[in-house]
């Protein structure tokens, strides 16, 4: 396994995972900078709010979004509208975690293998969904950044995110196969470039450093 850090432009190019469509639900300031950032990432985004917003921090936010629509993320039909079935990842970020909870519900049944990321601070009842829902993951908005959620939106092969000076930075976590690309080279310093540092490597008998 390797872990490395990239900055967004070149993650777009040397990331494997397939950057679908991103559904994010909850339009606060939250939300609009969680659809800022997966931009910065490729992403296709869609919206579902209850109105349209009024506060706006990201001024650009109705260019960034394919698709917004007003109503209540709960309801399936407003998620069939939003293309839950196309969606990679679905992120519940209103203010009220009731409504991100049943929300997720509604997500998991429509989209099996969709990941669910919530903003929710209940952190046994999150570890209880974990087991439930699958594919589940949960943060406190005030524990970690829209960054954050949105490098949680990418896939379990990110694990985490740092900013240095105005870059911003995410750790990956990469298994290279004999087909990688990056499986044709004989030293590890090799894989290092401008964009990208080997942090630590280890082979499939070796654990990972926490």
């Amino acid at each position: 396994m390797l872990p490395s850090s990239e900055t967004n432009s070149q993650s777009i190019k040397d990331s494997q995972t397939k950057l679908d469509r991103f559904l994010v639900c909850g339009l606060g300031s939250l939300g609009q900078h969680c659809v800022a950032v997966l931009k910065e990432y490729g992403a296709i985004v869609n919206a579902i709010d209850r109105e349209q917003p009024q506060n706006l921090q990201v001024s650009n936010l109705s260019s960034l979004l394919e698709q917004l629509l007003i109503g209540d993320c709960r309801q399936s039909s407003i998620l069939e509208q939003a293309n839950i079935s196309q969606c990679r990842t679905v992120l519940l970020v209103t203010g009220n975690e009731r409504v991100n909870i049943e929300a997720a519900f509604a997500a998991r049944l429509l989209n099996p293998q969709v990941r669910l990321v919530v903003r929710s601070d209940k952190q046994n009842l999150n570890e209880l969904l974990s087991q439930t829902l699958g594919n589940f993951i949960a943060f406190e908005p005030n524990q970690i950044s829209a960054s954050g959620f949105a490098v949680a939106a990418l896939g379990d092969d990110n694990l985490g995110y740092f900013q240095l000076e105005e870059r911003q930075f995410r750790v990956v976590k990469r298994q290279i196969k004999m087909s990688d690309n990056w499986g044709n080279k004989w030293r590890i310093y090799e894989l290092n470039t401008l964009y990208r540092r080997v942090l630590n490597h280890a082979n499939d008998s070796s654990p990972l450093p926490k």
